[in-house]
């Protein structure tokens, strides 16, 4: 299914989920064409942000089963010419839309710097988590410590926990639900997993 959305900015994007050897060779070289590290597997279900113009990336992202059915918001990349434009936002939101409205919470380990994207596409900061989420959430966070970066865990689909009032970065202003923190020690949290 092809799915089209002109942003309030009049850029046009269509968005499409797919998975196959053709779409992440595709994948595959964007992130090599920015220097990111990512790879998708054939199997993995990708999204697309290509820009309607040119059929040019925009931007992609990775939902990955594990092994136990939990499933992972990964490789989330948009190309630097489209950054602070909200494709981010509307990736991340984009990817996790289906598995959320099924009940599924969907997972993800983002930087520090970028959680208010996250946090704006409906994720929120984790305390706890399964097993196997915290597995991999440890062994992403040690590999990033080494690189000086700080990594959060954030999860989308849980019924959130009441929310302490976050400052707007941009006006200033104490918003609740909905705002965007400005790091992650101000972004939402999930209730506790029972």
């Amino acid at each position: 299914a092809l799915l089209l959305l002109t942003r309030a900015t009049s850029l046009s994007f269509s968005v499409r989920r797919a998975t196959g050897a053709s779409i992440s060779s595709r994948v595959n070289a964007f992130y090599r064409e920015h220097g990111y590290a990512a790879l998708a597997k054939p199997h993995e279900s990708l999204l697309v942000i290509d820009e309607r113009e040119s059929d040019a990336i925009a931007g992609a992202a990775r939902l990955v089963t594990q092994h136990d059915g939990v499933l992972f918001l990964r490789g989330v990349f948009v190309a630097p010419a489209w950054r602070r434009r909200g494709v981010g936002t509307m990736l991340a939101r984009a990817a996790t839309e289906q598995s959320v409205q099924d009940g599924r919470p969907c997972f993800t380990c983002a930087f520090d710097d970028v959680s208010p994207l996250y946090a704006r596409a409906g994720f929120a900061v984790l305390d706890e988590a399964p097993a196997s989420v915290q597995s991999v959430f440890d062994t992403v966070s040690r590999q990033q410590r080494r690189k000086h970066k700080r990594v959060v865990l954030m999860g989308r689909g849980f019924a959130p926990s009441p929310l302490r009032p976050v400052q707007d970065a941009d006006s200033g202003a104490l918003e609740g639900r909905g705002a965007a923190p400005a790091t992650a020690d101000d972004a939402p949290r999930a209730a506790p997993l029972s």
